[in-house]
């Protein structure tokens, strides 16, 4: 529980560790981990949780008091533990798994990733610092000059902070789409340059175009501080990253724009074949993407969507709790190279797996039916 966390960091402080600078809390599980038992030095048995159990040690899941040194959490290593940083200086902090909760105060000059956190990232008192994080939310307060890399399910918020500049999410090692998975993130739902400001009075923030967002140029190379990637592994965030590159609601605003829904009959892998494929295509860019579970609102808001469609009929039954993920794309000509990858897609599959707006008009209709912004709507998390 959070209030012991807090509660073990105000009465005892880390020591730092004695010897090398770098604390790896857990060697690089094999690719069979769940069948072998492999005792991590964070007190953590890496493997299968029906075979082997967590010894728990709060200590393990703090980052305190730490300056010019490099903590990295290895894949197993946290296994949905919250997860604590406090008074780090210039560190390097690496939480490559997925955690319940995190909390940042009165850091600063660090560089950290927060592998995918079911409920929320608090950020406090903290300065000149650059993070790559997912979440479901994410506030900041009393911060300034950060630049941060976000997937966030809902909208951002900051509140008393200033210079703070938001890109897209963009990062990259082999159990990354895994740790989504279990901490209930949808890859597809991602809000991070919707952001709220409480106190715009205070401070602003900045977007970061998708054209320069660059993990490698924030965070120091994993591969060179730890074994928990390869070099080789380290560098195909550009082309495996999960989480699809957006430029933002605010990208369609006078563009030509299309809209895409794709049945689950295309799959999630399909979908991001279908997004790389359109990204690649020139002059064209992702502005958004959602995905939902069926139920009685999704089903009226799928229903406004294709009142325009002529063949309704062809993407089949909406069936309860299948899940659609739509995709808006922007650029000159977007509908016809859309319509022509869709159409490429449903031959491939021996069915029609997604469906293509036709017109401007049908565009907006689609897109105003299904791009909720309401944080409490049924999109998958």
């Amino acid at each position: 529980a959070m209030g012991a966390l807090l509660s073990l960091c105000s009465k005892k402080k880390d020591e730092p560790p004695a010897g090398p600078k770098v604390q790896q809390h857990a060697q690089r599980p094999a690719a069979n981990s769940a069948e072998q038992s492999t005792e991590a030095s964070g007190g953590i048995i890496i493997g299968s949780s029906s075979a082997f159990k967590k010894k728990l040690d709060p200590k393990d899941f703090m980052c305190l008091e730490r300056k010019g040194e490099t903590v990295v959490k290895a894949p197993g290593s946290v296994q949905g533990q919250q997860y604590v940083i406090m008074d780090c200086d210039d560190c390097d902090i690496f939480v490559c798994d997925h955690c319940e909760m995190v909390t940042i105060d009165r850091s600063k000059n660090c560089r950290i990733f927060i592998g995918p956190c079911e409920s929320s990232i608090f950020i406090r008192n903290c300065s000149n610092m650059k993070l790559v994080a997912a979440c479901r939310q994410f506030r900041t307060r009393d911060c300034e000059d950060m630049d941060i890399l976000m997937h966030c399910t809902s909208q951002p918020s900051i509140e008393s902070s200033k210079r703070l500049r938001f890109g897209c999410f963009q990062y990259f090692y082999f159990a990354l789409d895994r740790h989504f998975e279990s901490a209930k993130l949808s890859v597809f739902n991602n809000r991070w340059s919707e952001i709220y400001n409480f106190t715009p009075q205070v401070g602003g923030h900045e977007l970061i175009p998708p054209t320069e967002v660059d993990p490698s140029a924030m965070l120091r190379p994993l591969h060179e501080l730890s074994d928990v990637v390869t070099a080789d592994e380290a560098a195909m965030w550009s082309t495996d990253c999960p989480v699809p590159l957006t430029h933002g609601p605010a990208a369609t605003a006078g563009a030509e724009s299309c809209v895409i829904i794709c049945t689950p009959r295309l799959g999630k892998a399909g979908v991001l074949d279908l997004i790389r494929a359109l990204q690649a295509e020139d002059g064209i860019a992702l502005a958004r993407t959602i995905e939902f579970q069926v139920d009685a609102q999704w089903r009226g808001h799928l229903d406004a969507a294709l009142r325009l469609c002529e063949d309704r009929a062809a993407l089949g039954p909406a069936e309860p709790k299948a899940r659609f993920v739509v995709v808006q794309a922007v650029g000159a000509g977007c509908a016809g190279k859309a319509a022509a990858r869709v159409a490429a897609a449903s031959a491939a599959a021996g069915s029609t797996v997604a469906y293509c707006s036709r017109t401007a008009e049908e565009s907006e209709v689609m897109a105003s039916a299904l791009f909720v912004s309401d944080d409490s709507g049924q999109a998958l998390r």
